[in-house]
């Protein structure tokens, strides 16, 4: 027995849909024969592949180690057949986006992705910038906007907008009537960090600590345990400074001098990029800056 390219494919659909019968369905085979497929490359290769759980199936150790090895064989593949003519993007395209600030944009941005790619099957989820880079690390994602990422080995980053930091603050705020703010101004006035100690590791929280550091300015940091602070800004001493996420309109705003940024970054494996990746990162640079 041969095995072939639709084996890989057969096998890295039922690794994504977890169940044999969701994954026959995207293949447009049966049940029986998609099972065939799989037990003849298990076969071939000596080795278990998927472990049966109550819901469907998992990969074993070598199910994980052969996913990888079959999506980097799917795409050589895919472009040794496009010598001489343009790619066009198809199959599923699982697509990870922070929920740190322009979810309708993003989400806008994944069905205008769509209209333009009509062969894509764009799945959107949302996350941390954090777990969603571990995600596109382990393939589970293939892609993700991440923002102000602490950078990981063996992804690739593309930087697709740039947002101006602003002090938000509660009405009642005593700094909240100010035409703008310093970061010296905020020397020794507690500020609300996101996440609690699980977000100290962030990346967004390092780039607003080390902001303060290299101004050689000390806050006193309050760490929020709210993923994003929307309710730590009804206290009247609550302040943030941090990139639009989406405060309520009775949040005061005030600019930040000298002006300071953080940034979105599209993220995805070095050695795995198909052409549905490669469109959507070109894509999502065009795009961004309308957010």
């Amino acid at each position: 027995m041969v095995v072939d390219l639709r084996h890989f494919r057969s096998f890295v659909v039922v690794a994504e849909e977890g169940n044999i019968g969701r994954a026959a369905s995207r293949l447009f085979i049966t049940q029986p024969a998609l099972s065939r497929q799989l037990q003849h490359l298990e076969e071939e290769l000596g080795v278990a592949l998927l472990v049966r759980v109550p819901r469907g199936v998992e990969l074993t150790d070598a199910g994980r180690e052969l996913l990888d090895k079959a999506r980097t064989a799917l795409e050589a593949a895919e472009q040794a057949l496009t010598i001489g003519r343009p790619v066009e993007p198809a199959g599923r395209l699982a697509v990870g986006v922070s929920i740190a600030g322009h979810l309708d944009h993003w989400f806008g941005l994944g069905e205008a992705f769509t209209a333009r790619y009509p062969r894509v099957d764009v799945e959107i989820h949302t996350a941390l910038s954090e777990l969603l880079q571990r995600q596109v690390v382990a393939g589970e994602l293939d892609v993700a906007i991440v923002l102000e990422p602490n950078r990981l080995p063996g992804l690739s980053y593309q930087l697709v907008r740039v947002e101006s930091l602003r002090v938000w603050m509660h009405a009642a705020h005593p700094l909240a009537d100010r035409a703008e703010l310093r970061l010296a101004d905020l020397d020794g006035v507690s500020v609300t960090v996101m996440g609690g100690p699980a977000g100290r590791s962030s990346g967004f929280n390092a780039r607003i600590r080390q902001l303060f550091a290299d101004a050689h300015v000390t806050p006193v940091f309050i760490e929020a345990s709210n993923l994003v602070p929307f309710n730590a800004m009804r206290a009247p001493d609550a302040l943030t400074v941090s990139i639009d996420v989406g405060y309520p309109d009775e949040v005061a705003r005030v600019p930040l001098v000298p002006p300071a940024s953080m940034h979105y970054d599209v993220v995805h494996r070095t050695d795995v990029a198909t052409a549905a990746v490669r469109a959507f990162a070109a894509f999502a640079a065009r795009h961004a800056v309308s957010a």
